[in-house]
């Protein structure tokens, strides 16, 4: 069974070519889904979170509190290091069991979705080995503009998200494929299918 990773950056449109991808029928595997299930109340993650942040990060309702956990990450590294040391753990145990499920289903080729691949993934080479890492590219000022149009967010905070993951030009040195995003959407998709093509 082929594995590829698919990664990014936050607005270079990884979510699109996701997307492709499940339609034309390849099982995906989405890391930001099951860092989202870690996190989920009655959860080993949520428990250690409060243990380590406080109930500040909780909603009344007893969920996480995504908003008050960003504003603590994207200030202080120290936050950020510590949440990731508590939820990639689990959300690379929880892809692993994906992929074994996969491969015991018969499965030629799978996708695992993994937005931080270039920052974490990689320290989980024993658990997740890809065949190759495709990266949904697009220049810095491009993405800095889709963050703040489709996000809405003040400048800073934009300029911070960006800073916090690993530059997109040294992810496409590294990529074994890049599609380029920065066109329209056909072009991208083309490139998509070009790579499927090879890949087979």
């Amino acid at each position: 069974m082929k594995q590829v990773i698919l990664t990014g950056g936050i607005a270079t449109g990884k979510s699109t070519v996701s997307n492709y991808l499940l339609e034309k029928g390849y099982p995906v595997i989405d890391t930001d889904i099951l860092s989202r299930q870690a996190v989920e109340p009655g959860s080993q993650g949520l428990s250690q979170i409060v243990a380590d942040f406080g109930s500040q990060v909780l909603t009344p309702e007893g969920n996480l509190d995504r908003d008050a956990v960003a504003r603590l990450v994207f200030q202080d590294s120290k936050w950020r290091d510590r949440l990731n040391q508590i939820v990639h753990p689990l959300v690379f145990k929880a892809t692993k069991a994906g992929l074994d499920d996969y491969r015991q289903a018969g499965a030629e080729l799978v996708f695992v979705d993994m937005p931080l691949y270039f920052e974490v993934g990689v320290n989980y080479l024993d658990q997740v080995k890809p065949d190759q890492v495709w990266l949904v590219y697009v220049d810095e000022d491009t993405q800095l503009k889709r963050l703040l149009d489709r996000n809405h967010y003040d400048l800073d905070h934009a300029k911070d998200r960006i800073a916090s993951q690993y530059p997109i030009e040294e992810k496409a040195q590294q990529a074994d494929v890049v599609i380029d995003n920065r066109g329209i959407i056909e072009n991208t998709l083309k490139q998509v299918d070009q790579a499927l093509t090879e890949l087979i």
